[in-house]
């Protein structure tokens, strides 16, 4: 089941009543939120009136074409690609008068439905939005539509990834498994066993870096640093029983093999007279992990500390963002309470907290959150046994701070004086690229804004008029994407993300090149960093992000940032682990 209120009728109308006023917050001296609703000069207020002739098909074709995606069109109708008529034409000719949706993030039928202007003169009302009715503030889908698509395509992670028999693998020989660990462990100055959702060598994002660091880190100081990674990657834990339960192996950064728990545990047992006295396990995500072999190994082990990172939310929740149906922040409501059987989470969560009390009852676990807002969900959230719970963050700005007095850094020669405005990092939904979308949907085109995306990868479908900026972030290229964001003299970094963040990197290497971010009241330590700095605006909504544009306070805003000098500098991190006070 489904809970959603958008604030539509029945018919997909918008409900009458007064417009709520967007809150908006921002501790940088000097700036006023206003929210005029009259808009920047230069273009018209929502309630302005156009008197349009209808166009030719023609033009039609040649206002839509930027915006309208091919691929999207024929994948969601049969009778098109079967016809073999190009999707733009059927689109022009044909699908605007049916109410087909020319791409993802624009709905015919509401727009088409709550403008009366647009159904009495029969405009194409794809093409009416993007000469009108864009500029007058109009919506292109319903209030929250990007929230109410996720929560429709939302399911249970069981249905997802269905648990599934053990296949045989390649598995290392014991013999060879102990000759490895032996060659290393005994000498070393300390041994740590880090636990995470996949190899963190191969697969490359914010996690992963900072798993990297962490290794660097204790390696530095003579340590050893044995990681352990679920041969099959799930987004939940692993079903009890299955047996064997294999596991990737790393070894200070080179890959020793795929081996089981059990052998594991078989060799730190044997070696374990031999191991130095400074023994800890690292947890730094469970997902894909067996709770009791990881108990097993823990026992194995006998370390004299055991860490577990708040990295994210899944010792609360299965639904390890708290993304309710994957729309909204849920709040993280008791087990079993109607708030949560609502989720498509709700079902599992129960049993999956059963297991992680298992592992927190059997295991003396110090917490460590990565900021105070990540620590107070988990305090809210999670009632799991602990030793400690404390915060220690991934990493800090050092910034190479301007000459007193030194005067505002001056533009290139020929440079554009729109406001630079950037989406940073991969398009998913947790990171707010729906909320994104619906921001370009709404001002691209704006001669006041120029509007990029920094990105590993490039998205399945580029957002017209994005520019898209390749920028990925490794070991031996840490500053990567701060780099390409002060290249690029980025304003404004648009990190959305619609959960409480428990760090978000990328909001501190926009704030490392220059840029402010805007963020979302539920954005976690994104707000928090943002209004403890002075360095961005932090707003309830993406509709008061996108009033923000409209109205010209971003212009205000960004120019107000610009009258000082730009202040730059790189993100270090701490080795997260390593730096921790207590793990010398």
């Amino acid at each position: 089941m489904h809970g959603f209120d958008d604030g539509v009728d029945a018919d997909g109308t918008p409900l009458a009543g007064p417009a709520a006023t967007p809150s908006v917050r921002s501790t940088r001296p000097g700036f006023q939120a206003d929210l005029d609703p009259a808009g920047m000069p230069g273009h018209p207020a929502p309630d302005t009136a156009w008197d349009l002739v209808p166009p030719t098909p023609d033009e039609v074709n040649l206002a839509v074409a930027p915006w309208f995606d091919a691929a999207h069109y024929t994948a969601s109708n049969a009778d098109v690609q079967g016809s073999g008529m190009d999707p733009l034409q059927h689109f022009v000719l044909h699908g605007a008068a049916e109410l087909r949706d020319p791409n993802r993030w624009f709905d015919m039928h509401f727009y088409v439905m709550s403008n009366a202007d647009v159904q009495s003169m029969a405009f194409n009302g794809f093409w009416h939005y993007l000469v009108q009715g864009r500029a007058q503030g109009r919506a292109p889908r319903r209030s929250r539509g990007a929230e109410r698509q996720a929560v429709l395509q939302a399911c249970p992670p069981l249905d997802r990834d269905p648990p599934r028999p053990p296949q045989p693998m390649a598995c290392l020989a014991y013999g060879s498994l102990h000759h490895a660990l032996h060659a290393r462990l005994p000498g070393a100055a300390g041994v740590s066993v880090s636990v995470s959702h996949d190899r963190y060598t191969r697969n490359i994002g914010g996690v992963q870096i900072l798993v990297s660091d962490e290794q660097l880190a204790f390696n530095a100081r003579g340590e050893a640093y044995l990681h352990i990674a679920p041969a099959v990657p799930r987004q939940t834990l692993a079903p009890e029983g299955a047996s064997p339960f294999y596991v990737h192996a790393t070894l200070d950064g080179a890959y020793v093999g795929v081996t089981t728990y059990a052998d594991l545990a078989h060799a730190l047992a044997e070696l374990r007279p031999a191991l130095p006295a400074a023994r800890r396990m690292v947890l730094h995500c469970l997902l894909g992990h067996q709770v009791m072999p990881l108990i097993a190994l823990h026992a194995a082990l006998a370390p004299s500390d055991a860490v577990f990172w708040v990295n994210d939310y899944e010792s609360i929740c299965v639904g390890y963002n708290l993304l309710r149906n994957d729309a909204v922040f849920c709040g993280a409501p008791p087990p079993g309470s109607g708030a949560c059987r609502i989720c498509v989470y709700g079902r599992e969560r129960e049993e999956h907290l059963r297991q992680l009390r298992l592992l927190f009852g059997a295991v003396p676990l110090r917490v460590v959150a990565p900021s105070a807002a990540a620590l107070a969900v988990w305090r809210r959230g999670a009632e799991l046994p602990h030793v400690s719970a404390q915060v220690h963050e991934y990493a800090e700005i050092e910034y190479a701070d301007a000459e007193p007095g030194a005067e505002p850094a001056a533009a290139p020669a020929g440079e554009d004086a729109a406001i630079r405005v950037a989406f940073i990092g991969y398009p998913s939904p947790h990171k707010g690229w729906p909320a994104f979308t619906e921001v370009v949907a709404r001002i691209g085109g704006m001669p006041e804004y120029r509007l990029f995306h920094f990105a590993a990868y490039p998205p399945g479908q580029p957002l017209p008029g994005v520019e898209l900026v390749p920028a990925r972030v490794l070991p031996g290229a840490r500053g990567a994407m701060t780099e390409a964001l002060q290249a690029h003299r980025i304003d404004l970094a648009l990190v959305l993300s619609p959960w409480p963040e428990t760090f978000c990197l990328v909001a501190y290497e926009a704030m490392a090149a220059g840029a402010d971010v805007v963020a979302l009241a539920d954005g976690g330590n994104v707000a928090d960093a943002v209004l403890r700095t002075g360095r961005g605006v932090v707003m309830d909504d993406v509709e008061a992000v996108i009033r923000f544009f409209l109205s010209g306070a971003a212009v205000r805003y960004a120019r107000l940032c610009a009258e000082g000098p730009r202040r730059t500098g790189r993100l270090v991190s701490r080795g997260m682990t390593a730096t921790l006070p207590g793990a010398a």
